[in-house]
């Protein structure tokens, strides 16, 4: 754990030392300045032509690339109503999206108030009750996990009572129930701590682009360098989900269809062609665009043009500090990238989940061997089955936990971003105007 967190460390500084981190003393010209015993000669190339490529005329339309049909998930914002939700919400839990299939974990929205006073409500157990059979726990372990108990315990009282008796001291059992459950609990919290730290880098980047976006309206010069910032902005967490999830959020999809790949590449286009719009023959697009179709590092490619423009806008009369604040801000973008990336390439060590789940196996297999003797015939297979669900539920939810990006909902997270740029540029171009009018007034 401790290992991973340095090795990210140190990747995140030489992506921030290459990129102009704490200062603009590396950038010259508008251009990124060479760099000698670097770590990653590929990755200084990439800035370096990222660089070029966007200290260029970004009116200046280049090859489009193709236009793919049109996407059947995501919705423009233009055609967005009541009657056409962004997002499919199961009728039975008012917050949580629709599953794929059974095997499909969990996937909440954000809550607001009223969910509060629901998830909080004296009545919660039975309406929890009422769902059980509903709940992807259950769904996901019917079949095989608890069928195959059933089938387990069918037989061992079909032996016990027409061949020849056999069981398991319960007793015996005992310690290794206490040591099994002390390592689901230890996997669990693990897993809900990879969790919360993938949230808080999800919070801390839609912070960062808040901060990024006012003081790009503060300090940069020029209405057309600001615009570009704020799309470069809201483009940042669409394709950091899509970094980070291979569906992009759209969990409807399925990997299996034939034209799987053509289906992620019209959703991605039309979730960044909606932040371009009529902008979506420029160069910044088409870079991601032609960056994502070739498997590039998209986020990263952001982050360098970002740098490009604080370049191109410093100069020797203007204070320096004010640019050193953008690249800060840039600079914290870089690091939740680095953290995000770590979650997602670092498990849980393998060993030690392929070590619980064998161990759960053994003992969920063993069990009705050890309850046939304390329950006789009619109650083993019932008593095993809730025994072994209680168990297995709360492993196979630290499973879903390990991996975060896959249950958070990241599409929401940057539709909030989006909104949030928003907001803030309109209200900095009100209060321009309205500044403007008072000049004029005098």
């Amino acid at each position: 754990g401790s290992g991973s967190i340095l090795l990210g460390s140190a990747r995140r500084r030489c992506r921030s030392l290459i990129g102009g981190d704490g200062s603009l003393n590396h950038y010259a010209g508008g251009r990124l300045c060479s760099i000698n015993n670097a770590t990653d000669n590929n990755f200084v190339r990439f800035l370096s032509s990222t660089a070029s490529s966007g200290s260029s005329n970004n009116s200046q339309p280049i090859t489009k690339t193709t236009v793919p049909p049109a996407p059947t998930l995501f919705i423009p914002r233009s055609e967005r109503h009541i009657k056409k939700p962004l997002f499919d919400v199961d009728e039975l839990y008012e917050d949580r999206l629709v599953r794929l299939s059974r095997t499909e974990p969990t996937r909440e929205l954000n809550y607001t108030a009223d969910r509060w006073n629901a998830h909080e409500s004296v009545w919660r157990r039975f309406r929890h009750m009422f769902s059980f059979f509903g709940a992807s726990t259950f769904q996901r372990l019917l079949y095989p996990e608890l069928t195959f108990n059933a089938v387990v315990g069918c037989v061992a009282i079909y032996y016990n009572e027409w061949i020849a008796p056999i069981s398991v001291e319960i007793h015996s059992f005992e310690g290794a129930t206490a040591v099994l459950s002390l390592l689901v609990a230890f996997r669990l919290n693990t897993s809900y701590g990879r969790y919360v730290e993938a949230r808080k880098v999800l919070g801390e980047v839609n912070n960062t682009c808040r901060d990024l976006a006012s003081q790009s309206l503060m300090v940069l010069d020029g209405k057309s360098d600001q615009e570009r910032m704020l799309r470069l902005i809201k483009a940042f967490p669409i394709c950091l989900h899509w970094h980070l999830n291979q569906k992009g959020g759209h969990y409807r999809m399925h990997r299996h269809h034939p034209s799987f790949q053509d289906r992620l590449y019209a959703e991605y286009y039309a979730e960044l062609n909606d932040v371009y719009g009529d902008k979506a023959e420029h160069l910044d697009f088409e870079d991601l665009i032609t960056t994502y179709r070739s498997s590039g590092h998209v986020p990263l490619t952001i982050i360098a043009k970002m740098r490009s423009i604080i370049a191109n806008n410093s100069t020797t009369t203007d204070p320096m500090y004010k640019y050193i604040l953008l690249d800060n801000q840039v600079s914290r973008l870089t690091t939740t990238l680095g953290q995000s990336e770590r979650i997602l390439r670092t498990p849980i060590p393998t060993s030690f989940t392929r070590h619980t789940s064998r161990l759960l196996f053994l003992w969920s297999t063993i069990l009705p061997l050890a309850l046939y003797s304390s329950l006789g015939p009619i109650w083993t297979v019932p008593t095993s089955l809730t025994v072994v669900y209680s168990a297995t539920a709360l492993e196979d939810i630290s499973v879903q936990l390990e991996e975060p990006f896959s249950i958070l909902p990241l599409r929401q997270y940057s539709e909030g971003i989006y909104d949030g740029v928003n907001v803030l540029e309109r209200t900095y171009r009100n209060e321009e105007e309205r500044a403007k009018k008072m000049i004029s007034s005098d």
